[in-house]
């Protein structure tokens, strides 16, 4: 897991940036801190180490900039494996970052004779050579400069997010990290832009833009095994296991998509192992909705939050055995809690039934004209209740009430918005109910004037 972000300024750098860019950077140092890349289109920093210990005051004042935090998974921890890189092909060249994997990175070495060693350079090589990039299995998001101009994207659902606000637009691999850094940097998000997987567009000037001209399609996230052992197909939702040529050994386990879980069967009961798939899929898994469907019958989910002490208590999922983090949001499932990017291999995206979200430094948001509702606790919440608020989703005496949107239960010290009208309660929200119904989103479907 790695992360980006950056800006691009309409006119003049707004000096509020001095304090969003810190911000977002210890947001993505999170994501990883094993080395950190900066780039303007003109000059490249970067060095192995967290972001925290590299971000300078002399990278300030750009008009606009892209930033990658990194979390190693091919390629040694060093300077020059870090991001972005500069690419050529005769006279074309660009300065690109990625936040993702490409699973076929090997396949690609060999056949275009490469010697890269981290798999994200393949997708910038192949853009600068106008390869097609279906050829690429994985997924992610890019953010490069080329011939001056600035692009983006995402592809097989990689994490991006892109906001307008009050000086242009910035984006970052979470929504929560541009949200608080902006807040706190007294910077004003107008609204979140409906980026599109497989869509590339262009940042010009503080606006974005469809790029129309330009093929953004790749190939799957995974790519598939063709390998059969004593004449069986051990790609399949049947099969109990796969051949590994490397270790000319069979392996227990199942295929999950395209991904193997290992683990042993004990007649139809399948226990994965933890350690095994913490070393070798921890880092492989999506960060987000999976194309691919598994075969087996659609059932539902619904979302539960897994807090981690900081004292170093940890959870696992109980597929893949991926540590949980402080903030991260798990599904409950018939094998236990598990993380997203398993639930989004084996669950239907219409099945997700309820959503939350987790907010770690919790305060009292400042009063919005445009937004009526008042953020509390639960438990404050409910001691200021008359007897006749209290409706249906209500228990004073267990500490618990519903979203009035999605009816998940909120209790204890959860967060709820509650709007009232005539001192009467309207309405009460979980924060994802409440940032859906309060935050506009703005269209992308519209092409650079050049097009």
């Amino acid at each position: 897991m790695c992360g980006i972000f950056g800006y691009s300024c309409r006119k003049d750098y707004d000096r509020g940036l001095n304090i969003a860019i810190p911000i977002l950077a210890l947001f993505m140092e999170v994501r990883g801190d094993h080395s950190w890349g900066f780039s303007d289109g003109d000059e490249i920093i970067k060095d192995t180490g967290p972001i925290s210990q590299g971000v300078d005051p002399s990278f300030f004042g750009r008009r606009e900039a892209m930033f990658h935090t990194r979390y190693a998974t091919t390629g040694a921890r060093s300077k020059e494996n870090a991001h972005p890189w500069k690419f050529t092909a005769g006279d074309k060249s660009l300065i690109g970052m990625h936040n993702g994997m490409v699973t076929n990175h090997d396949t690609l070495n060999k056949k275009y004779n490469r010697k890269f060693e981290v798999d994200s350079q393949q997708i910038f090589q192949h853009i600068v050579e106008e390869k097609s990039l279906k050829e690429i299995t994985g997924y992610g998001a890019v953010s490069f400069f080329r011939n001056g101009r600035f692009y983006l994207g995402h592809f097989n659902h990689g994490s991006l997010e892109v906001a307008k606000t009050n000086f242009g637009v910035v984006w970052a691999s979470t929504r929560t990290a541009i949200e608080k850094a902006m807040k706190m940097a007294g910077l004003k998000i107008e609204q979140f832009y409906d980026v599109k997987n497989e869509v590339l567009y262009l940042v010009d000037e503080g606006q974005l833009w469809t790029v129309t001209n330009e093929p953004f399609v790749f190939g799957s996230r995974y790519e598939p095994y063709t390998h059969t052992h004593s004449g069986r197909d051990t790609h399949g939702p049947s099969a109990r296991g796969r051949w590994n040529k490397h270790k000319q050994e069979w392996e227990e386990g199942r295929f999950v998509n395209d991904l193997f879980i290992h683990g042993t069967w004990r007649g139809s009961e399948f226990t994965p192992d933890t350690a095994k798939n913490m070393a070798e899929n921890g880092n492989r898994l999506l960060e987000s909705g999976e194309e691919k469907r598994s075969n087996s019958r659609t059932r539902s989910k619904s979302k539960v939050v897994s807090i981690v002490s900081e004292e170093g208590d940890s959870d696992f999922c109980a597929m893949c055995g991926v540590v949980f983090a402080v903030d991260d949001e798990t599904w409950e499932s018939p094998q236990g809690e598990i993380c997203d990017s398993c639930a989004d291999l084996i669950f239907e995206p219409e099945d997700e039934k309820t959503t939350t979200v987790v907010i770690n430094e919790r305060g009292k948001t400042p009063p919005n004209p445009d937004d009526p509702f008042e953020v509390m606790t639960v438990r404050e919440f409910l001691n200021s209740l008359s007897p006749a608020d209290v409706g249906e989703g209500t228990n004073k005496e267990l500490q618990l009430t519903s979203c009035d949107e999605c009816s998940h239960t909120l209790a204890g010290d959860s967060e709820i918005y509650v709007e009232r009208r005539q001192s009467k309660i309207a309405w009460t929200l979980c924060p994802s109910c409440h940032t859906d119904l309060t935050t506009l989103r703005s269209s992308t479907d519209f092409n650079y004037p050049s097009d």
